[in-house]
């Protein structure tokens, strides 16, 4: 048992592995990978995407699409290429894709690249890679998206150095590459010097410096660049330097820079999204060829033709084999004048002649390496120019540290020309300035084209026309200032800025400033000798105007609080325009609503004191200071009525605690408003109270919601135009009979009691309870708000009432066009003879369709105790079918004839008791009846029309046939028929001949005339067609439609003339086949063709006599009966005429 037990549970096991092995749930979701993106790609560079599928089934090799979704539209999807082939994608990319510009790189199966070598603006999409399904079932993704945007290419790479450059072995080579890039994004430049070789080859990169500011030495040049022979180095923002000293042979090529820019993908990693190269430069190195005891020298001018004020450098260079073990003195001449020489220490000896220009800077000279001696002048003089040459002594160290001079060489000449410049002195103003008083005065003379020192003068004058100049300072070569002797006592000063403007500073500007300056600028140079003199000179004018503080200051009061109401705050904003710098006092006037006399409220002085005239409390300041616009604003915390008026602020504007100008705001108005009523009075409870004579009555009325706990009321009871009672806020109670039958109590909660005692009918009526609403504003001041009012209608009956109506509700059905009779039935208090009744009819439609009702209630009808009755005003016609009756005492019927759809819904009535005592209606009572719930059911179709298809043969051809329309059954007992009778000939389309219309008119038809219409019963018509022919055969039949008046609900009938009748069926009869025997008589009875022409002419005889007797007998009827009527076109049994047809 137990082994097959086991047998048994192996079996199981593999049945399930197996069944697992036959399913998904063992395999994992298709899954497709794109780069992440954004990814941000540069105009014209390549781009390349990878994508990739795991998870799969079916072949091992996949098929890739790969698609594109434009911004403009990002929900169409254009294709780009596929795996499958090059016609592939649209023909917007077919062109790019057959030319290789666009192409699919496989990787794997698996796993592809897709590429686009060089990118357009237009290429920016959302790129979209498809794997088509080759699974067993859907399941995982099939398309993966990425976003790709193309932007501008805005990488710049520029060399503007000379395109060669010659140079011996050991020298220094020095480049400069600019490298800038204007993309949006945030990317990383990289600039790398490359070394083509003149044998050809790949460029050999010499050093980099990386994206990340890291310097990266090429291949080969590690242990130079260790040794400090090779640099780059990031200068300014955009500028790389390149610095190769020592320069080999294996030097000399092209050299050049390219700056490639990297931008941070969103997986972080970074990518080259562009490259470009700048302009290279030749470099040629020459070999030293020197004996190995001796050295050679050499001389270069950096620049030969130089201008006066340039720098002037000439190098020395000294070339010999173990150069660092030798020691050198390098002298530099001037023709046969010595200018300085550098000892083979290093130390610096200048000639008499150049010592004064050394200790001013203009002379320097050192030994740069160990075997260049530069010798800079700067600035350079026109003296500086001729002929320059090097000479270098060698010389050995004894033991004790001395030297010994050896070996002398001399360097070729170098000629250095230089040109003096002249002066290109340009002093510029502008011609017009204005300023305001109180503010900084400062003129600006703007100088360009100098070349040496510089003095200035300004000068004034106060008319710009006709007066002279007064100096007002000067600032001589030297830098020293002189200040004119009508501006002693003012801050003024003049200096030179950087970019070589000269600047006047006057302080704080007086309008007495105002007229014409004058800026003299003299440049200065040196002569031969060395001393100063006048190179050029020019002036400018500018004429300066100074605005009054009285008329720039400006004074506007503003608010958006104009209408507020108790206790909101108010907000008054006082602008003020004047120049920042100068001081001002703010002062803020009110004037209250109805008064004349205006008070102080707060004034703010230039000192920037605050004094208060009113309660600080009430008030809060604050200021807003602008450059040119400044807002004072006065807040009133809580508003009270009395701050109700006009506002006003004064603004006074100071200069050195002087007063020098004011200026008003216009009145700004505030209306303060009481607050809006919450008031709610109700009546409790608000029921009609009715008693009887002598009782005592209890009236109440409760404020349900008021603005504030802190409210006080005010309460008057009025009836019938009279008050009976009144209270004010402070509970002070006004009684008119003096508490004789009336009083009031006032109880907590708002509520508020009158009572009356010993009631009699003249207190019958409608009391109204009138309650006024007072609040206290923050300044203590009592206000009312609009009262609110509740009423109670109060009857005093004789005796009590026992009137009591029918409260049943009823459910009746009648059809569309029925009468229905509606009852309203009084139970009790009929049988009293001094009782009049006064009703009401109401009614509520409801839909027959869905059932709701129409939230309005119609009066129908109302009937007034004294027996009047009038109907209700939105009725339209349905006056006309209602009818009022009174069978007797206690019953009121409402009968309403031929029930339309829309009189479907809810009727009742509502019945008042009077009694008529003392000429006076007195109300003892009133009562609702129970709902009589009407549904009116719509007309049913019931027409039939005898549909028996007949057919007739005629032979007598003067009697004619008829064609018969009987209808078996209608739809209503009111309904009225329109029946036309057809004709269909040989295939034709049947033609109408003959209509009877539902208002008993005829209509025939040109396709037959002189046709005959009878109608012998209710429901059957008959159309005889007279002196039949072969012409009169073919197929005969009726058509008949039943019409009733129109409802007024909105039944899809079809309406008739003008919407009055509607259809409610229509009914085809039976076809009644007709064929009319037209053979010859005579040839029928035999008879010859004597016979035959003999009757003709009798016949023909007897016609004219009739003819002829009958004209005579009209002749004679028309002069004895000319106001005779004539017959109806419409009798029965009469023929009829044509008449127009219809169309």
């Amino acid at each position: 048992m137990e082994l097959r037990l086991h047998i048994w549970t192996s079996s199981l096991l593999l049945n399930l592995l197996g069944l697992l092995l036959q399913t998904d749930f063992g395999r994992a979701q298709r899954v497709v990978t794109i780069e992440k993106g954004p990814l941000y790609r540069i105009k014209g560079f390549p781009v390349s995407i990878k994508c990739s599928v795991s998870n799969f089934e079916g072949p091992a090799e996949q098929t890739f699409h790969f698609s594109a979704y434009k911004p403009s539209r990002p929900s169409q999807e254009i294709e780009i290429v596929s795996t499958i082939g090059d016609s592939y994608g649209y023909a917007v990319y077919q062109g790019r894709v057959r030319s290789r510009e666009i192409w699919i790189e496989r990787l794997t199966g698996s796993s592809v690249i897709f590429h686009i070598n060089k990118t357009l603006i237009e290429d920016t999409a959302e790129i979209e890679c498809h794997t088509p399904n080759t699974d067993s079932r859907y399941y995982g993704t099939y398309t993966a998206k990425t976003s790709l945007h193309v932007v501008e290419d805005t990488l710049s790479a520029t060399y503007s150095g000379p395109s060669s450059l010659d140079l011996f072995e050991g020298d220094t080579l020095q480049l400069e590459c600019l490298a800038s890039s204007q993309t949006f994004q945030h990317t990383h430049l990289s600039v790398t010097y490359l070394l083509q070789s003149s044998s050809g080859g790949e460029p050999r990169p010499i050093i980099s410096l990386d994206r990340d500011l890291t310097v990266r030495p090429g291949e080969g040049y590690d242990a130079r660049y260790q040794s400090r022979q090779v640099a780059i180095e990031k200068v300014e923002e955009t500028q790389y330097r390149l610095r190769m000293t020592q320069v080999q042979q294996a030097d000399q090529g092209k050299i050049f820079c390219r700056v490639q820019e990297w931008i941070q993908d969103p997986d972080r990693s970074w990518f080259n999204v562009a490259s470009k190269d700048a302009q290279g430069v030749d470099v040629t190195i020459k070999t030293v060829e020197v004996a190995e005891d001796s050295f050679a020298a050499r001389i270069k001018v950096t620049k030969a033709d130089l201008q006066e004020g340039e720098e002037m450098e000439v190098r020395c260079s000294v070339e010999a084999q173990n150069l660092p073990e030798l020691f050198f003195t390098v002298a530099w001449f001037k023709g046969d004048q010595e200018v300085a020489r550098v000892g083979p220490l290093g130390m610096l000896t200048v000639l008499p002649g150049y010592s004064a220009r050394s200790e001013e800077g203009e002379l320097r000279a050192a030994k740069t390496t160990d075997k260049d001696y530069v010798l800079t002048l700067r600035p350079a003089r026109t003296e500086d120019q001729g002929e320059y040459q090097c000479r270098v002594w060698q010389e050995k160290r004894g033991e004790k540290g001395g030297f010994t001079q050896g070996q002398l060489q001399r360097s070729q000449p170098q000629q250095v020309t230089i040109t003096a410049k002249e002066s290109g002195l340009v002093v510029s103003m502008e011609p017009n300035l204005s300023t305001t008083e109180g503010s900084p005065l400062s003129l600006s003379c703007s100088v360009s084209g100098v070349h040496g020192e510089l003095s200035v003068t300004w000068e004034y004058k106060k008319d710009t026309q006709g007066s002279t100049f007064s100096d007002v300072i000067s600032l001589s070569q030297d830098g020293v200032t002189e200040v004119g002797q009508l501006f002693q006592q003012r801050a003024v000063r003049t200096f030179r800025l950087a970019n070589g403007t000269v600047v006047l500073e006057m302080g704080d500007a007086e309008v007495g400033d105002g007229g014409g300056y004058k800026c003299t600028v003299s440049e200065w140079g040196r002569d031969n000798s060395g001393g100063l003199q006048r190179k050029a000179s020019q002036s400018q004018h500018c004429s300066v105007a100074v605005t009054s503080l009285a008329t720039l200051l400006k004074v506007r009061m503003r608010s958006r609080t104009v209408a507020v109401k108790v206790n909101d705050p108010i907000d008054i904003r006082c602008s003020v325009r004047s120049p920042r710098s100068v001081p001002l006092s703010v002062q803020w006037f009110f004037k209250q609503t109805g008064s004349k006399s205006e008070e102080a409220i707060v004034s703010v002085l230039h000192t920037g004191n605050v004094v208060w005239e009113q309660d600080r409390d009430e008030y809060q300041l604050s200021t807003e200071l602008g450059e040119e616009d400044s807002v004072y604003n006065l807040e009133v915390n809580k508003a009270s009525l009395r701050n109700g008026g006009v506002y006003q602020c004064r603004v006074v504007a100071y200069l050195k605690n002087i007063q020098r100008a004011s200026q008003s705001s216009n009145w700004l108005g505030v209306q303060v408003n009481k607050k809006e009523s919450t008031l709610s009075v109700t009546a409790v409870p608000a029921s009609p109270l009715t008693t009887i004579i002598n009782s005592d009555i209890q009236l109440s009325c409760k404020v349900a919601s008021a603005i504030s706990n802190a409210s006080r009321f005010a309460v008057s009871w009025d009836v019938g135009g009279r008050t009976v009672a009144s209270g004010d806020r402070n509970g002070v109670v006004s009684l008119p009979d003096n508490g004789k039958r009336t009083s009031v109590t006032t109880l907590s909660g708002g509520m508020f009691q009158l009572m009356l005692r010993q009631v009699d009918g003249s207190d019958s009526g409608r009391y109204l309870c009138m309650v006024e609403e007072w609040l206290q504003d923050t300044a203590g001041e009592w206000y009312s708000l609009p009262p609110q009012s509740a009423s109670r209608q109060v009857v005093v009956n004789e005796k009590p009432s026992d009137f009591r109506m029918d409260q049943t509700l009823i459910e009746t059905n009648a059809g569309e066009g029925e009468q229905i009779e509606i009852a309203c039935k009084i139970l009790s208090g009929r049988d009293d003879p001094s009782s009049h009744f006064a009703l009401t009819w109401l009614f509520q439609h409801v839909s027959p369709e869905s059932g709701s009702a129409s939230g309005t209630t119609n009066t129908l009808l109302t009937y007034t105790q004294k027996g009047g009755l009038t109907y209700g005003d939105s009725l339209g016609g349905l006056q006309e079918r209602l009818r009022f009756s009174r069978p007797d005492p206690g019953t009121f019927l409402l009968t309403v004839d031929k029930t339309e759809l829309g009189d479907n819904g809810k009727y009742w009535c509502e019945v008042e008791q009077y009694q008529h005592c003392n000429d006076k209606w007195e109300k003892k009572g009133s009562q609702r009846s129970g709902q009589t719930e009407v549904r009116v059911k719509p007309i049913e179709a019931k027409l039939h029309v005898n549909e028996k298809n007949q057919r007739l043969n005629v032979t007598d051809l003067k009697a004619g046939f008829k064609v018969d329309c009987s209808i078996t059954s209608r739809s209503s007992q009111d309904s009225l028929f329109e029946v036309t009778w057809f004709r269909t000939q040989g295939g034709k389309p049947k033609t109408a001949i003959l209509k009877f219309t539902r208002n008993g008119t005829l209509q025939s038809y040109k396709a037959r005339t002189g046709l005959v219409f009878t109608r012998p019963e209710v429901m059957s018509f008959t159309m005889t067609v007279p002196e039949a022919s072969d012409a009169d055969s073919g197929n005969y039949s009726c058509s008949v439609e039943e019409l009733v008046r129109k409802t007024t609900t909105a039944r899809k009938t079809m309406d008739v003339e003008g919407g009055k009748w509607k259809k409610v069926a229509e009914a085809q009869s039976g076809f009644l086949d007709v064929l009319v025997h037209t053979a010859n008589p005579a040839a029928q009875s035999g008879a010859s063709p004597e016979h035959v022409a003999c009757a003709v002419l009798a016949i023909l005889l007897l016609i004219l006599i009739g003819v002829v007797a009958i004209m005579g007998w009209r002749f004679h009827k028309a002069k004895t009966e000319q106001k005779k009527a004539k017959g109806s076109l419409w009798a029965e049994s009469n023929p009829l005429k044509p008449s127009a047809p219809e169309a």
